[in-house]
């Protein structure tokens, strides 16, 4: 049952995609963030956590519908036709099979900038700002009503790291341009730091937009995200925090981020009514990249050897001195990693250049490099982001399957083996915490119907770059992807009526709880489909 409007205080949501909920919290502490700490001081802080094996690159579809992939099938913007053995990366601005939260209240009016993952919502009442600044491969820069967009260009200007050279036009869609934009390298620190100038202007021109758009109206919910802090956490963790490359900085980057951040609300809070209830959250994290490499690049590679008894990159010799890091690489990751193919590689893989040319958007992951092999493999990995995704190549099931259904388990077994196997060459540590069966027989939907049978979770200890196993040898080393990582934990911070000063979420809180916060503050009832209950 929909609350009479007049009865609603406002509510403003505005998300530090991807910050750090202990950089956060050790930030505050140190008086680092004015703004933030009044809001603490005055509201409530906690973490919102997430299953282990929700992927993270479904963390915003977990917000957005309140509910966990085990419930909706939404694994990711990743699409497996096991027939064909086709492997898409889904646009984000697809959008998804459910509605999002904030179309549950009909009688509600609506304000949303840059939601990752978010499409344009016809059934929205109010306005939609999508694709202005997000971090995102592909992007449509839309709005709804359509003028919206070039008016708020027109007044408070682009994004300038998704604007000029950084920027590609990468298709059409409906007459809008599909938009994205590439990092620089890891190991150019001067386009870096221009990274960082962009990413602070950035800061500023969103927290003007914001403002523009709060004074607008009064909203029942103002529905926003500052991309910055994914894209900074990423690219500029070794600026300053504890990594293999860690550059000495007076102030870390993610720091002066994290400050204009809190500039930027402050100058909100100005223009945010005095009933409003304030909420600041992420939906999931970002720490030291122990994941990347190993994901994409050290789990395919590992397989491909297992396969066929030969190495496709980055061949080393197991069981000698492991050399110093190279600091040494400037072109983009993939060009980097393709460089270090041996002969059977140059035979067997498919190029990121040939992938690139006919337009797949995983060109750059060693992972997507080795799908013509699939179908001859009785394992091999699905591209991902944060979890290892493995499937096995099963008769019946997968189109050229190899593997009788009966050996399903025994194969599981083998691959398991191979992974509890891998080592960081430099420390001797295991890379892999876990591994998950998703089902017990392959034709089962399993794990909310995902895609894959093992799912592969790291102890997210070491920012390797060079690995070993049983019966494969050395991999590597290889050159870095990016310093900064996806971590499952978001937080919150929360003030206005009804939210004691001072307090803290209950210790479970999950990211869903948050959703159906939302959806009450809207009043709105969270319906059975979401699987979340109100913070407050």
């Amino acid at each position: 049952m929909n609350a009479p409007r007049s009865a609603r205080s406002p509510a403003v949501a505005i998300a530090l995609d991807a910050m750090s909920p202990m950089l956060l919290e050790a930030w505050l502490d140190a008086g680092h963030a004015p703004v933030l700490a009044r809001l603490r001081r005055e509201g409530a802080l906690g973490r919102l956590g997430k299953s282990d094996w929700d992927p993270n690159e479904a963390s915003w579809s977990i917000f957005l519908q309140g509910a966990s992939p085990g419930r909706t099938g939404m694994w990711g913007h990743l699409h497996f036709d096991a027939a064909a053995y086709d492997y898409r990366e889904l646009p984000i601005y697809e959008g998804w099979s459910q509605p999002p939260f904030y179309q549950r209240a009909p009688h509600a009016r609506v304000a949303v900038l840059d939601i990752p993952f978010a499409s344009p919502e016809r059934r929205v009442d109010g306005v939609q700002v999508l694709g202005w600044g997000p971090e995102a491969n592909q992007f449509l820069r839309v709005s709804q009503p359509p003028e919206l967009m070039p008016e708020l260009v027109q007044r408070h200007g682009a994004h300038p790291a998704y604007d000029g050279l950084g920027q590609r036009k990468v298709g059409t869609r409906d007459g809008a341009p599909v938009l994205s934009f590439r990092v620089p390298s890891l190991y150019d620190e001067a386009a870096l730091s221009r990274l960082e100038h962009d990413m602070l202007e950035g800061i500023r021109r969103r927290g003007a937009i914001l403002e523009d758009l709060l004074r607008r109206e009064r909203w029942d919910l103002l529905l926003a995200a500052f991309a910055e802090p994914h894209v900074c956490g990423h690219m500029l963790w070794h600026f300053g925090l504890p990594h293999p490359m860690h550059v000495p900085v007076a102030q870390p980057s993610l720091l002066r981020v994290f400050q204009a951040i809190d500039g930027a609300l402050g100058r909100l809070l100005q223009a945010l009514p005095d009933d409003a209830t304030l909420v600041l959250f992420s939906v999931s994290g970002m720490k030291e990249n122990c994941t990347d490499v190993p994901l994409t690049l050290f789990l395919p590679e590992a397989l491909l050897r297992l396969e066929f008894g030969q190495a496709g990159l980055a061949e080393g010799v197991a069981g000698t001195p492991v050399p110093p890091p190279s600091m040494h690489y400037r072109r983009h990751w993939k060009d980097e990693v393709w460089a270090l193919r041996t002969p059977f590689g140059e035979r067997m893989l498919e190029s990121p250049d040939a992938q690139g040319r006919r337009g797949d958007a995983l060109d750059w992951n060693p992972t997507n490099w080795s799908r013509p092999l699939w179908p001859r493999m009785r394992a091999f990995v699905l591209p991902s982001y944060l979890q290892g995704m493995i499937r096995i190549n099963v008769t019946g099931r997968e189109g050229a399957g190899v593997v009788d259904p009966s050996a399903i388990g025994a194969e599981c077994d083998r691959v398991e083996a191979l992974l509890r196997g891998l080592v960081d060459a430099r420390t001797g540590r295991a890379l892999v915490r876990d591994v998950v069966r998703t089902r017990s027989q392959p034709f089962d939907a399993g794990l909310g119907n995902h895609p894959a049978d093992l799912l592969v979770i790291w102890t997210d200890r070491d920012a390797t770059d060079c690995v070993e196993g049983p019966g494969i040898g050395r991999i590597g080393p290889v050159p870095q992807f990016r310093s900064g990582g996806h971590a499952q934990t978001g937080f919150c911070i929360a003030r206005g009526p009804g939210i004691p000063a001072g307090s803290a979420l209950r210790d479970d809180a999950r990211v869903v709880d948050l959703s159906a916060t939302l959806v009450q503050a809207m009043g709105v009832t969270p319906p059975p489909s979401m699987e979340g209950r109100p913070l407050w």
